[in-house]
């Protein structure tokens, strides 16, 4: 089984008669903003769909984690989409990384590991926002 036909696996299991990966909504911080009266404004974010499969964290995931977080309040995401994470940020003020919606529940992008020549995956650790 390919990597492509194991991640459809799991992510069927949302769906689980399709076969196909979950879909999962991205909000996108805007591409900057203006200081208003003394006070910095963001832009509109952005929302888009991604295609993926969502597990619980692993241990390469877990060494990664925010202090303060739980590996109940991580998952690891895998898709074809590259996500922002803070550290892609340019640091203007309001910068910030993606957030993923699992469940009705936010979680923050905080760790993208590139896909690579093998797989066209992307590996994203998420973590629940408000978690410290």
């Amino acid at each position: 089984m390919s990597l492509v036909e194991v991640i459809r696996y799991f992510a069927g299991q949302a769906s689980a008669n399709s076969g196909q990966p979950a879909t999962y909504v991205v909000r996108r911080s805007g591409a900057g903003g203006a200081y208003v009266h003394g006070r910095w404004v963001e832009t509109t974010p952005t929302t888009f769909s991604i295609s993926g499969s969502i597990q619980r964290a692993g241990d390469e995931s877990l060494q990664d984690l925010p202090v303060g977080m739980s590996a109940d309040d991580a998952r690891t995401l895998w898709t074809e989409t590259e996500l922002k994470t803070v550290n892609d940020d340019d640091g203007t003020p309001g910068s910030r990384s993606d957030v993923v919606v699992i469940g009705g529940v936010d979680f923050r992008v905080f760790k993208v590991f590139p896909a690579t020549i093998l797989d066209r995956f992307f590996r994203v650790a998420v973590g629940k926002v408000g978690v410290p």
